[in-house]
């Protein structure tokens, strides 16, 4: 496929896409990312609908797993997939379609020219993010301020670009939600530049995504890699 003007001309761009139940809306997804990347890897979360069948079709690369391992574990398949097809860069986005795939070119664009290891989608904490989750991710933000001295305005996200040397260093082991924090953890843990990029969202399920016991699994794993020493046990 020929590169979007966009995109710089750098090595393999791969789309990972960790998916559950996201038949009637992966199709889009994949559409849109396709535009950007070189491929795009779904990883199928044993779906209980045809969200394998639709991504097949739409052009993915798709594993399906046999059980439902949670969406930190299909990320990690998916980007150690991505890394095996020659990945340079990884692109993570949702499969809900929260995220418009026409800001790839804004979030790669620090990692290919700008000297990050990584870049963090940044969702602007404004009316059109639910309430609820505005209130979450006001307090992950603080506590991960607090307790890791974060600069990152939203650790909530799910999209985000990283080299594949910068994937290799972050040692990610999340099997759940808990995945998006571990990313802002192990990137300063580990000293990587990084960067943030404001992102469009679009909030068109408010029920699906984190829930209240996926925001408090965070932050019993923000205990726990505090506990270990940030900056300290993940140095390599």
């Amino acid at each position: 496929m020929e590169r979007h003007p966009n995109i710089p001309k750098t090595g393999k761009i791969i789309a990972v896409i960790p998916a559950y139940n996201e038949e009637s809306r992966i199709g889009n997804v994949i559409n849109g990312v396709l535009g950007f990347v070189d491929e795009a890897v779904v990883v199928n979360d044993a779906s209980c609908d045809n969200t394998s069948i639709v991504a097949r079709g739409k052009g993915a690369c798709v594993i399906d797993l046999p059980e439902n391992k949670g969406v930190g574990f299909a990320t990690r398949v998916g980007c150690e997939h991505a890394l095996s097809l020659g990945a340079e860069i990884i692109v993570t986005i949702d499969a809900d379609g929260q995220h418009n795939p026409c800001d790839i070119p804004k979030l790669i664009e620090p990692v290919v020219n700008g000297g990050a290891g990584i870049a963090f989608g940044i969702r602007p904490r404004d009316k059109r993010m639910p309430l609820a989750k505005r209130i979450a991710n006001a307090l992950l933000y603080l506590v991960t301020k607090v307790t890791f001295s974060s600069d990152i305005k939203d650790p909530l996200t799910g999209f985000h670009a990283f080299t594949k040397d910068c994937y290799r260093r972050l040692f990610l082991e999340s099997s759940g939600y808990e995945i998006v924090v571990e990313f802002v953890y192990k990137a300063l843990a580990n000293k990587i530049k990084h960067k943030q990029v404001v992102v469009e969202t679009i909030y068109n399920n408010k029920d699906k995504g984190m829930k209240k016991r996926h925001g408090f699994r965070v932050l019993i794993f923000i205990l726990k890699w505090q506990a270990r020493g940030l900056g300290r046990a993940w140095i390599f």
